[in-house]
């Protein structure tokens, strides 16, 4: 049986609130094992906001929502703290991490000079099946964009080729990470909505470079489409700020504005008290 359970959600300041978490978690997709089949269907309800910043996850609560033991459980949420998805805490449960817009700014960052160096290693790799790949996930994407994980997924697939092909395990264990870290604010609707364009003619602009086997074509844009992406997250998050700031302004405006402290009755007492 598939239930819901509460969970405690902290916004921004720190508050916390009570909401139910629905629908229901299930496990998605097939997998080789129950630990990847869980790791996948929390991710996805991270990336797609099911699951929010400061849900808590607790293992027994989790199992039992599954209907797997615990060992799988906890293999995934350990596999989602070293993606950044979620913090471990004490009797092994998890919160759902959020970014500040600081630690964003820096992870994307890292995320292009990372990005730079797997195109000056891989793109002299490439051979016709990767190019063959990338250009099936171009042309993919477009017809997804009305279901933005399932372009996510193709997104990421795309971003991955030129990594995989520099053969640096590492450097593509720490690129995926990033990215998967940073979906589920990609894919946020105002974001999403407001960048497809740009992305498509960034994401083409770069198969041309390793079509081309331009490796410092390929680097200078692998490393500014990260850089777009920053900056429109960054904007997207001033006005949010300056939103608040003007809701904050306009309520203050309609407030009262004397500055007597006493009720028009009460003065006049004390007026006559004064008398």
């Amino acid at each position: 049986m598939q239930i819901g359970y509460r969970s405690q959600y902290y916004s921004a300041r720190g508050i916390a609130t009570r909401r139910t978490l629905e629908p229901p978690f299930t496990l998605v997709g097939q997998h080789r094992t129950l630990a990847e089949a869980v790791t996948t269907s929390l991710r996805q309800a991270i990336l797609t906001s099911q699951l929010r910043p400061g849900d808590r996850l607790w293992q027994d609560r989790l199992s039992h929502q599954f209907g797997v033991s615990r060992i799988p459980v906890r293999e995934a949420l350990r596999q989602l703290a070293s993606e950044g998805l979620v913090t471990l805490q004490a009797h092994r449960n998890a919160i759902v991490t959020d970014l500040t817009a600081e630690e964003l700014e820096q992870l994307y960052a890292i995320g292009g000079t990372l990005e730079a160096l797997a195109a000056a290693r891989g793109v002299p790799n490439l051979t016709d099946s990767h190019l063959d790949e990338m250009r099936d996930l171009l042309d993919q994407m477009p017809q997804h964009e009305d279901r933005p994980q399932i372009w996510f997924e193709l997104n990421l697939r795309f971003h991955m080729v030129v990594p995989r092909a520099s053969g640096w395990q590492y450097l593509i264990r720490l690129i995926e990470e990033a990215r998967k870290n940073l979906g589920r604010y990609v894919t946020a609707q105002r974001i999403y909505e407001a960048n497809l364009r740009s992305w498509h003619a960034q994401h083409t602009e770069y198969y041309r470079a390793c079509h081309e086997r331009d490796v410092a074509e390929a680097r200078r844009v692998a490393e500014s489409h990260w850089t777009y992406s920053s900056d429109a997250l960054q904007s997207y998050i001033r006005s949010l700020k300056v939103g608040k700031s003007a809701e904050a302004h306009a309520q203050g405006a309609i407030a009262p504005t004397s500055q007597h402290t006493h009720p028009p009755r009460a003065r006049a007492a004390a007026g006559r008290k004064e008398r």
